[in-house]
């Protein structure tokens, strides 16, 4: 999800089983699709991935056409799990894209890409090895540059893990990079744990979700999707911890790790949203105008059915 130009970009998935990305107002109204043109492969997954904060442009992750046919390849190349995906650059209507990276620039995978706070890098993942569960991942970190009106990344750097690297973006100062990880963290991959790196890649990574539950346990201490919050330095993410029925809860924290809270009880019994089925905080983005208000995505099930919650914080 994204919030730019006074829009919300979303990603949404049809009866086909096919994702395009769309953008809204607020209070969604004026839905229209933003990737449904034709300047990319007809049939294939479209997914929004970022907006730039002066809303100019858009990141998306388009599944290549053509590519090799695999079980379950669909679903593989929708957008989050990447498979077959490169990365492109769009005006906001979607009349205009260039396609960033290609083929084996791409690996096997492609996910979260998204802007810095002056809109002339991006991070993204990409899987270079496959493997059970989640393969083998790298971060890139890169330079948008333009040259005849036509972009392309440069000075492109690179983290590579015998495990998942998965993307979140860079703090607000741009001087680093959040995302989660297992191997590179110590961890089992069904206990990812965030992390923070220098947006250059270079030096140590630094854990910064707490340590105050065991991450020997299934989804025992489980944590994904962190943003900083635009009004501070703490840092909002979701995690196991303190959820109902293996489900995900947001938390913030200081931005070195110290002080975690909960923030919300969406899963529990007795929640207005409790309807006796899994509520995984998912991925969420800031009113630019408010900082204290965030649309968020909250999968349902785990079949990838979602509903999204605007959030205001007191």
């Amino acid at each position: 999800m994204a919030w730019a130009g006074g829009r919300i970009y979303f990603n949404r998935e049809n009866r086909a089983g096919i994702n395009d990305g769309w953008a809204a107002k607020p209070d969604g109204a004026g839905a229209v699709c933003v990737t449904c043109g034709a300047v990319y492969p007809h049939g294939t997954q479209h997914g929004i991935s970022d907006a730039s904060p002066d809303g100019r442009f858009v990141l998306t992750t388009i599944e290549r056409a053509g590519h090799i046919s695999i079980p379950g390849g669909r679903t593989l190349a929708a957008p989050g799990q990447g498979a077959f995906n490169d990365l492109w650059l769009q005006t906001p209507d979607g009349s205009r894209a260039w396609r960033l990276t290609s083929g084996p620039t791409s690996g096997n995978a492609l996910i979260w890409a998204r802007f810095d706070h002056t809109g002339r890098r991006i991070v993204w993942s990409d899987q270079w090895k496959v493997g059970v569960p989640f393969g083998a991942w790298r971060l890139h970190v890169a330079t948008l540059r333009w040259s005849h009106g036509v972009p392309s990344l440069v000075d492109v750097k690179t983290l590579q893990s015998s495990g998942l690297l998965e993307a979140y973006g860079f703090t607000r100062d741009g001087s680093h990079v959040l995302f989660a990880a297992d191997a590179l963290a110590g961890a089992k991959w069904d206990d990812l744990q965030i992390m923070r790196i220098a947006a250059s890649l270079k030096g140590r990574a630094v854990r910064l979700s707490p340590h105050d539950a065991s991450d020997r346990g299934t989804f025992s201490n489980y944590n994904e999707f962190a943003f900083q919050m635009p009004d501070s330095s703490r840092i909002i993410f979701a995690r196991s911890v303190g959820a109902y029925y293996e489900s995900l809860e947001y938390w913030t924290m200081n931005a070195d790790g110290s002080d975690p809270r909960q923030l919300t009880r969406l899963s529990w019994p007795g929640s207005r949203q409790y309807h006796g089925h899994p509520s995984l905080a998912g991925s969420l983005a800031f009113d630019p105008a408010n900082p204290k208000r965030f649309v968020a995505a909250i999968e349902t099930d785990y079949r990838g059915d979602y509903k999204s919650l605007m959030i205001t914080l007191r």
